[in-house]
């Protein structure tokens, strides 16, 4: 049976109201579903049940569930062993009982469709979460959600357009105690946005071409930029090769690997080196000495430790990484204080074509104005309901074309920068990483065919005039992107990467730390938008690409990593970390923020100095 999904999970908790954005906890759904063969929707209710008694749900309790599973599956064995037994044999004798069976269950296949709904499974929506649910007999099932004790956060979220909350601000970070009376979105200034890429991705290229030979040298290059990178912060004196025997303790460098398919552990940990012939050493890895780390597959670390047999690394510590540099502004405009609005598609529910969200976004920005507003992909979402049943009356090209015109005219009514990215889940773009950006080009011309098809004459060539104006009001970055904005700069990856690396890594001590800094701080240390590897199966890398366009050139001031887990706001490493939230959640509002940048005036840190709101939309 297949790994159920993360999606699949969230749908069924969902119809309890229940929300999950604890890793851990998921991963532990995941395997006692793929060890007792359980689907979604069935390990849900098991849950459902099992958690009636009062259990509240965390890893404890869930060990628990597995034993109370494992306990039913034995008795179910047994009881059907006894079964078989007991089961009546037919003969000659008495096979006219067998034909008189058949007979009456023929007759279900004759009940009118009122008479057959009666006897189908009810589907458990939020609306009828409180409702019991019968069999055929009268009998309640082993679960009811009217029988369960109803948390406050199990109260079932309004749909997008039934909403009561929209405006309200769930979460502030405000580390100066910046008064509300002087929060002022409308800044009047100059807005300069540019790529502080040397060597900006600005058009698309050919994928699916790369060779084994040259993706492995693209991942030996990284090991050896970071071993470069860790000996001169650490001033470690030289490199030794992990895999010879070490009896006193040696610095060595190398990628993080798994020694099997399956989920890092421990326990299975491998240390790959780089080698001249784009194959390096690997070693076994101990870390039972180590008292703190945070790995996943793909890390380049350096480690301190010993090798006393030869087949296994024994650590002791791992080395520190490090940020990458500071940028050196070399903007002439400069400013002291910048508003930002950020918005994370998608930007319809998942069974809708109404852009509502989006326009109710468009609002807030001609309402408060101001001076920045990026906006993330998925802007044709394929996770989108009628993307599947393919029911947009619109080519997908025609559909994203048409919105981004719409968004061309706001932009041309305020004085605001309009910046946008694309996603991977974008279902009319390039799905590669790293991504190219939008093309206007065909932007433009998608809205020209789509307009020659009904309109003519001067009415058309009025229309081009204004796409033209529309579209070259936008600006168009790659995904990932780090761009220097009136001296303040902004790095920024619209792939889940949070997700992706959550689900892979291990950490020591268990439960320790914040999980979400923790892997901010991995990605801004690796210097890289995605240092995982390999990558998710949802990401397809060009590595040759990946190697110049995917690294972090400098320290943002501001990194911004949309993710499906829960939005935050925090400081790491003197980095402001923010996972906006998307646009919409399902078939529920989501989120947006808000930001206004400022600089502290004697060190010019901007974590400190600055306000972010999240705004549900």
């Amino acid at each position: 049976m297949a790994a159920i999904s993360e999606e699949e999970l969230a749908t069924e908790f969902g119809v309890f109201g229940v929300e999950v954005d604890d890793l851990m906890i998921i991963e532990k759904f995941k395997e006692i579903s793929l060890i007792y063969k359980l689907n979604a929707a069935s390990i849900v209710e098991e849950w459902v049940a099992f958690s009636a008694a009062g259990f509240e749900l965390n890893l404890k309790s869930l060990e628990e569930f597995k034993t109370k599973l494992s306990s039913d599956k034995r008795h179910k064995s047994q009881s059907m062993k006894s079964e078989t037994k007991n089961m009546k044999l037919y003969n000659k004798e008495n096979i006219d009982e067998l034909i008189m069976e058949q007979e009456i269950n023929m007759l279900e296949m004759y009940r009118t469709p009122e008479q057959k709904k009666s006897i189908k499974r009810l589907r458990t929506t939020p609306e009828s979460v409180n409702k019991m649910l019968h069999t055929l007999t009268g009998r309640t099932p082993s679960f009811s959600p009217a029988s369960l004790p109803t948390p406050v956060s199990a109260t079932p979220a309004k749909r997008y357009e039934a909403r009561e909350n929209a405006g309200e601000v769930v979460l502030t970070y405000n580390p100066s105690g910046m008064s509300d009376k002087n929060i002022t979105w409308k800044q009047q200034q100059i807005v300069n946005v540019r790529n502080a890429h040397d060597k900006p991705l600005t058009e698309k290229f050919k994928y699916m071409f790369q060779k084994m030979l040259d993706k492995s040298q693209v991942l030996n290059e990284r090991i050896n930029k970071m071993a470069s990178l860790l000996k001169d912060a650490h001033k470690i004196e030289e490199y030794a090769s992990a895999g010879v025997i070490h009896q006193d303790d040696v610095s060595v460098i190398g990628r993080i690997c798994c020694d099997t398919n399956g989920k890092l552990n421990a326990s299975s940990l491998i240390l790959r080196e780089s080698g001249t012939n784009h194959s390096g050493t690997s070693v076994s890895l101990n870390v039972a000495d180590v008292n703190e780390y945070s790995l996943f597959p793909g890390k380049v670390v350096a480690i301190k430790g010993i090798n006393p047999t030869g087949e296994q690394f024994m650590a002791s510590s791992f080395y520190e990484g490090v940020l990458p540099p500071v940028l050196q502004h070399q903007e002439t405009i400069q400013t002291d204080t910048l508003s930002v609005f950020v918005a994370v598609g998608p930007f319809t529910t998942s069974e809708s074509d109404s852009y509502e969200p989006l326009t109710d976004f468009l609002n807030q920005v001609l309402q408060e104005q101001p001076n920045l507003v990026i906006m993330m992909g998925p802007f044709v979402d394929a996770k989108n309901d009628l993307i599947d049943k393919c029911e947009i009356s619109k080519t997908f090209q025609e559909l994203f074309a048409s919105k981004v015109n719409e968004i061309g005219i706001c932009a041309k009514r305020v004085s605001t920068k309009f910046v946008l990215i694309p996603s991977q889940r974008d279902v009319h773009h390039n799905c590669v990483y790293p991504q190219p950006p939008f093309c206007p080009r065909d932007i433009k011309n998608t809205l020209n065919k789509y307009k020659n098809k009904n309109q003519k004459g001067q009415q058309i060539q009025d229309e081009r005039n204004g796409v033209e104006k529309n579209i070259s009001s936008l600006q168009f970055f790659s995904d990932p992107c780090t761009l220097e904005v009136n001296g303040f700069t902004l790095g920024m990856t619209s792939t889940d990467v949070l997700f992706h690396m959550g689900g892979e890594e291990i950490a020591f001590p268990p439960g320790s730390g914040d999980k979400m800094g923790r892997l901010v701080k991995n990605i801004l240390t690796q210097q890289c938008y995605y240092p995982l590897f390999p990558p998710s199966e949802d990401v397809c890398v060009d590595y040759e690409v990946f190697a110049e366009h995917a690294r972090l050139p400098c320290k943002p001031d501001v990194f911004i990593v949309p993710s499906d887990l829960r939005y935050f706001v925090k400081n790491v490493m003197g980095c402001l970390s923010i996972n906006p939230g998307r646009l919409t959640k399902g078939l529920v509002g989501g989120t947006f923020t808000r930001l206004l940048l400022r600089k502290n005036q004697s060190t010019q840190d901007v974590v400190d100095a600055s306000l972010v709101q999240i705004v549900k939309i």
